[in-house]
């Protein structure tokens, strides 16, 4: 005897998960399940978390974060130093060239800590490379008062170091990084 096969035409797939319910409804005669599962999740790493006090309004905690609020230097003739670009600035580094960086969000501390540092990590590319682009770059801080900061950018030939778009990091003294600062470091460019 021979067993009947289902008709798929005849039968309506609906997607449903225990906690969330109906996620999908899918037409009569589909054949195929949605692969789609519309799950976001928000990492917070704990780094974050790391301030010996943390001030509590209305039962939440208020997290500490570093940024890089400001990079000056002086200007030349014929360059633009920074940008505004999307509603964010962007800025333009050069090698051999001192600048200096304005904080917010730093811990009340004493003159520059060696535990403090300023570094570069290149934005990767999107092609299949052996180095994916991926470079770190630590500036040494000269001077620091808690809340500028001054560095000379290295040299980009002596230091192999390939010009491009980065991503500008100051870590405080408690290993907490600042949030990020896109800048240009390139010696040839105009404009960010």
């Amino acid at each position: 005897m021979q067993k009947k096969i289902q008709n798929c035409r005849l039968v309506h797939l609906d997607l449903y998960f225990l906690t969330d319910g109906q996620m999908t409804k899918q037409p009569k005669g589909a054949e195929t399940t949605p692969t789609e599962n519309w799950i976001a999740e928000i990492f917070s790493p704990p780094y974050l978390f790391i301030d010996e006090e943390m001030p509590k309004e209305v039962g939440l905690t208020v997290v500490r974060r570093v940024s890089i609020q400001k990079l000056k230097t002086e200007s030349k003739r014929g360059i633009t130093f920074s940008s505004e670009i999307g509603g964010k600035t962007f800025y333009l580094l050069k090698s051999n060239k001192r600048y200096e960086v304005e904080l917010g969000g730093v811990l009340q501390q004493e003159p520059y800590a060696q535990e403090e540092s300023l570094v570069l990590l290149k934005l990767p590319s999107v092609t299949h490379a052996g180095q994916w682009g991926q470079h770190y770059v630590k500036l040494p801080i000269e001077k620091s008062d808690g809340r500028t900061l001054s560095f000379t950018a290295p040299d980009m030939i002596k230091e192999n170091i390939p010009p491009g778009f980065y991503m500008m990091f100051y870590v405080d003294r408690k290993g907490k990084p600042s949030i990020s600062q896109i800048i240009r470091f390139d010696d040839e460019a105009k404009a960010p």
